[in-house]
């Protein structure tokens, strides 16, 4: 009897849900700023960068200006996330934007996990060494 009890437990298929409906990707590099969104399986809904809303050259790559803005356009656009829970993950983003952000989705959203990273050196590589170039004197 207990053989078969355990038989038919194994059996048994068992859904689980995935409690995270989408993921919000914002990364900054040095030359642009870039947010996506994907659904639980990893395919892309929404993209956007500093480039597709007009900011040109240097406003694409200052943090506060170049976010707030692609963060604004990204909450018109998707109207579909309202009230679904979300992971958000930065690269890249100062601390005290990676805040602004937060503050501003928790009114829209509920965000279940928040992942960090910043994958900028400390103190950079080291530098290669400086050519030493020869005097030359002058014959006569």
């Amino acid at each position: 009897k207990y053989l078969n009890q355990i038989r038919n437990i194994e059996i048994k298929n068992t859904v689980t849900l995935n409690p995270i409906a989408y993921i919000l990707n914002i990364s900054t590099s040095r030359t642009n700023t870039l947010l996506n969104l994907t659904d639980s399986k990893g395919q892309t809904l929404i993209a956007n960068s500093g480039g597709s809303i007009n900011l040109k050259k240097k406003q694409k790559r200052v943090q506060p200006l170049a976010l707030l803005s692609l963060l604004k356009d990204f909450l018109l656009k998707s109207t579909f996330i309202h009230n679904q829970t979300i992971a958000v993950h930065f690269k890249n983003v100062k601390p005290y934007y990676e805040s602004l952000v937060i503050k501003s989705l928790k009114k829209l959203v509920f965000i279940k996990s928040i992942k960090s990273s910043n994958l900028q050196p400390h103190n950079g590589c080291r530098p290669k060494k400086i050519k030493r170039f020869k005097r030359r004197t002058k014959r006569l």
